[in-house]
């Protein structure tokens, strides 16, 4: 049993595409512009203009970056919006609401004073307001009260019309301080709103609030890109790159894989094959200026982190796991920049012309299906040399279950074909593609494949000859 439930949790880690492999990361940057500059906002000549203009995901996270300590002095000039956002982000564990996620953003608010933390808080949705409270408070009316024993009286604090009682349900010190100041700052601030915030806390059901909470969310999160998981998987469906190929003046999408990868990328170096092309379209969209095609680079950003967010769903990854997301933010990135880098010849201008008619979606799955082409390549070597699994592993490629493909490369293939020839078959098979870089031994003096991300046309000319010298060691031992 134990060994099923590792076989299982195995298959998930490379189901994910960002887990299994030993990856040389690059340093996480922002999607496609800058970063935000919150300074340059407080030092506008009207901040809370200058606040107000930035859209709500990119102000949340800007803040992220900057953290809740260094952004104080932006939370009062935060728009309904955008607070909204953040709560959206980091007011929820999964699918359930969680004032201990929120509490660091509302921590924050709480900093500059109590009445913020009661202004802010009342920004939020009703169901958000008494789904985060509700868990947490009581609140009774004085014929209630009346009944209770003197131990329990004493466990309530009087509010102010003298005739209602609330109490805090949670021993946590961090919660209770974040409800006390809430509660404090809206009795100072409308005290009738808190009275009613209180008691709709206390009695609502709190699976109703939380389920109406959950599908305002879930419509705001679909507008971001994180669509339903079923929608989502059509992201990593089989897509053919010929129709693309064709509109650039190729036969096909194999013609356009044979030209990018034949006589003319002969003598790529090393270094070239490092370059992250997706950088160089947008610094030579910078650099062009006024003077020529330039990208809308602000709904550009949009469009990206849009797509990102959709893989993000369809990994399962939800809105909050920052890290995942950057990491599936650079293989977005790199996928869409080799594309443009196979389409325009490697002509960076070129490049920004194509990539401001060109969806991003397009390109990325422009990119996976020439990859596919390989693989599909790889698995024809393999019936030819008789490898054993080849049938399994065309199912399940063809299903798009990579992580049961590359759990079957590990226990079936491995002591057919050998360990490196096996790695660069989990690299070509993962489901974001990985080219080999290095190798690193572990303490432990295991052996182990350093992989990095496709990010321009030499990376996949690097991983189709790592395929093709494994097909040609398989033909020569039939």
């Amino acid at each position: 049993m134990a060994s099923r439930l590792s076989d299982e949790s195995l298959k998930e880690i490379y189901e994910s595409g960002t887990q299994g492999l030993l990856w040389l990361q690059g340093t996480a940057q922002d999607v496609v512009a800058g970063p935000l500059d919150l300074e340059v906002l407080l030092d506008a000549e009207d901040p809370a203009e200058a606040v107000a203009a930035v859209e709500p995901t990119q102000m949340y996270h800007a803040l992220v970056k900057a953290g809740p300590e260094d952004s104080l002095s932006l939370i009062p000039l935060l728009t309904p919006e955008q607070f909204v956002k953040i709560v959206d982000y980091e007011g929820w564990d999964r699918d359930r609401l969680s004032l201990g996620a929120a509490l660091r953003w509302l921590d924050a608010c709480r900093s500059v004073s109590k009445e913020e933390l009661f202004r802010k808080y009342s920004c939020l949705e009703e169901e958000v307001q008494t789904g985060l409270l509700g868990p947490y408070v009581d609140f009774i009316e004085e014929d209630q009260y009346e009944l209770l024993p003197q131990s329990e009286q004493d466990t309530f604090q009087q509010l102010p019309c003298r005739t209602a009682w609330w109490r805090i349900k949670t021993d946590d010190p961090a919660l209770r301080g974040v409800i006390e100041d809430l509660v404090e700052g809206g009795l100072e601030t409308n005290l009738p709103y808190t009275y009613s915030l209180l008691a709709h806390a206390a009695y609502l059901p709190p699976n109703e609030q939380e389920d109406m909470a959950r599908q305002f969310r879930n419509a705001r999160l679909e507008e971001d890109g994180f669509i339903p998981f079923e929608d989502a998987l059509e992201i990593f469906r089989r897509v053919d790159p010929s129709p693309l190929a064709r509109r650039l003046g190729y036969v096909d999408g194999r013609d356009c894989l044979a030209q990018t990868l034949g006589a003319g990328a002969v003598g790529l170096s090393a270094h070239e094959a490092s370059n992250d092309f997706f950088a160089e379209v947008i610094k030579a969209s910078r650099e062009q200026g006024a003077e020529g095609d330039q990208l809308d680079l602000p709904s550009l950003q949009q469009t990206v982190a849009h797509l990102v967010n959709t893989v993000c769903s369809a990994l399962q990854i939800t809105p909050e796991n920052e890290e995942a997301i950057k990491l599936v933010m650079a293989q977005v990135k790199g996928l869409i920049g080799t594309a443009l880098d196979i389409l325009s010849g490697s002509d960076r201008h070129r490049a920004v012309r194509l990539f401001a008619t060109i969806p991003s979606m397009e390109l990325f799955q422009f990119t996976v299906g020439l990859v596919d082409i390989v693989r599909g390549d790889a698995i024809a070597a393999m019936r030819h040399a008789a490898i054993p699994a080849a049938d399994k592993i065309e199912r399940l490629w063809q299903s798009r279950r990579f992580g049961a493909l590359l759990f079957c490369i590990d226990t079936e293939l491995l002591e057919t074909v050998g360990f490196e020839s096996a790695e660069m078959l989990k690299g070509l098979f993962n489901r974001f593609p990985m080219r080999p870089v290095s190798q690193r031994f572990l303490p432990d003096g295991d052996r182990r494949i350093v992989f990095g991300n496709l990010k321009s046309r030499a990376d996949l000319l690097q991983l189709s000859q790592e395929a093709a010298q494994i097909e040609s060691k398989w033909s020569k031992q039939q």
